[in-house]
């Protein structure tokens, strides 16, 4: 089934976005009666934690008293309201409502455990679809990536999410009807790197940043956004270490020219507004579904953070390492939901195939060097200084005005570990070896140039070799998944040598008593 299929499957179910019978009791009720008192250990303000038995505790609003918070705590698969969490060393306590940043941040009220996994997701793609304009697949990664953003610390890469579109688009719009549904979200217009790196390391929010073209201190924010996508990075800044991961959605009315940082987006394009009548984000309706879906999310966060159960990728493998850990951190939280899982995979297949990953100088030497193992395939070497001019051709044919040193190129051939150059009275050449071709024929299945590139060669042995490796179903195999195929072969070689070394040993040991 294709994916417009399925994101009209879950539309066309009409149920309200918000059941008749769907009330909470007050937490107050469940609260209890008297205040936990301390008992004159000390006071520590957190606004998550998980105990050594595992119990979890997070911060939620009280409903009945605006600007006072509690906490939810899971405790053997149930569900209480704390004010304060008495351990044997501490006492712990929300923060206050003067503290910096909180007052910004928005919290749901409930753990509500009436939605199922299947009911929370149909329900956030309707309410996506009853606010803002997106292509029928979209609204698959939204939700997804919604969800994905309340178990951002279970994840090994964090979801980020870019919308790009022209002025006019409803990108303004699509951050805030995402800051109703997505954990701890704050929309920044403009944010200096302290106040990104304060607010990350203490709260750990979903970052809504609107026009980022627009800011002054843009090259350190993508920095810091490249720095902020993987589990275990700090920034250090003033003597402090900040860890920077966490859900973000950045609106760009073009992707920067930045690959690196590109690798990181699920990418979607702002639709203009076709006609549809849409739902305002301060609509009374959408606020109250927004509410009651936040609480359903921290349930479904407080049972699930501590699942140790992973996830299959399956036919995914062959994806670049970062595309597969993105594609892994949207897939876990919505792993058993089927339809959901290979309407995923799809999208992201395609989304990959479509991607530009390198750079277009570095594309150009990659294909100049590709070609020309084909056009003169009994050539042992290849000058750089003919390299350079025919990758400046390239670039110029394609309407790229800059051009390439010799340095330059040899800086590009490092990055790719072409690395066996001799000197001669001409100039550096590039040894053409068998170890070279085959990494020039990894490189270009593994990153797909776009400038002018022949996908094989039919007399050519590594294009064949290539194929065959991919025709069980994986297009082309990435350069790790060959890399370490041909590792565990040669380790399967060293074990069986071991194994005919230590047979041999035996027999002639046991000759050597036989003839005694």
């Amino acid at each position: 089934m294709r994916p417009r299929n399925r994101v009209r499957g879950y539309i066309r179910r009409r149920r309200p976005l918000l059941s008749r019978n769907s009330s909470l009791a007050p937490v107050a009720a469940v609260v209890n009666a008297e205040e936990q008192k301390s008992d004159g250990s000390a006071q520590r303000e957190v606004d998550f934690w998980t105990g050594p038995d595992g119990t979890i505790a997070d911060l939620i609003e009280n409903q009945d008293k605006p600007g006072d918070y509690l906490f939810a705590v899971l405790r053997k698969n149930n569900i209480q309201y704390k004010r304060q969490i008495a351990t044997p060393d501490e006492t712990l306590i929300p923060p206050s409502r003067q503290t910096e940043f909180l007052r910004h941040l928005t919290f749901p009220s409930a753990a509500d455990t009436s939605l199922s996994l299947k009911e929370i997701f149909a329900f956030v793609m309707k309410l996506l679809y009853e606010t803002i304009e997106l292509e029928p697949a979209d609204y698959i990664l939204a939700s997804c990536f919604v969800i994905a953003t309340w178990l951002v610390e279970r994840l090994p890469a964090a979801p980020y999410l870019a919308l790009v579109g022209p002025p006019g688009t409803g990108k303004t719009t699509a951050l805030r009807v995402l800051s109703l549904l997505c954990r701890r979200a704050v929309i920044a217009a403009d944010i200096s790197s302290a106040a990104f790196c304060q607010l990350t390391d203490r709260w750990n929010p979903t970052l809504l940043i609107d026009e980022s073209a627009s800011m002054q201190n843009k090259c350190e924010l993508l920095h810091l956004l490249r720095a902020g996508s993987a589990q275990g990075i700090f920034s250090l800044r003033g003597g402090r270490a900040y860890k920077t991961f966490g859900a973000r959605v950045v609106a760009f009315p073009e992707l920067p020219n930045d690959p690196a940082l590109n690798s990181r987006f699920v990418v979607i394009s702002m639709k203009c507004c076709t006609g549809r009548k849409l739902s305002s984000p301060t609509d009374p309706t959408i606020l109250r579904a927004a509410k009651r879906l936040a609480n359903a999310m921290l349930a479904f966060r407080l049972m699930n953070l501590t699942n140790p159960e992973p996830v299959e990728l399956g036919e995914v493998d062959y994806l670049p390492p970062r595309s597969r850990d993105l594609y892994q951190s949207l897939l876990w939280p919505v792993r058993k939901l089927k339809e959901v899982r290979d309407a995923l995979f799809s999208l992201v297949k395609a989304k990959e195939s479509s991607r530009e990953s390198l750079p277009r100088h570095s594309a150009a030497v990659l294909d100049v060097v590709y070609h020309a193992l084909h056009t003169f395939p009994g050539a042992s070497s290849y000058a750089i200084s003919d390299l350079t001019r025919n990758a400046n051709k390239a670039l110029c044919n394609v309407g790229e005005l800059s051009s390439l040193s010799e340095r330059k190129v040899g800086s590009i051939l490092t990055s790719f570990n072409l690395t066996s150059r001799t000197r001669t009275n001409a100039g550096y050449v590039l040894n053409l070896d068998r170890q070279a071709r085959e990494r020039v024929h990894l490189l270009a299945r593994t990153y797909k140039s776009n400038l002018n590139f022949a996908l094989s060669y039919k007399n050519c042995e590594f294009c064949k070799a290539l194929n065959n490796l991919g025709s069980s179903g994986v297009a082309f195999p990435s350069l790790l998944d060959i890399e370490k195929a041909k590792a565990a072969a040669r380790r399967e070689r060293r074990a069986r040598r071991e194994r005919e070394k230590g047979s041999k040993l035996q027999r002639r040991g046991k000759q050597e008593r036989q003839s005694k």
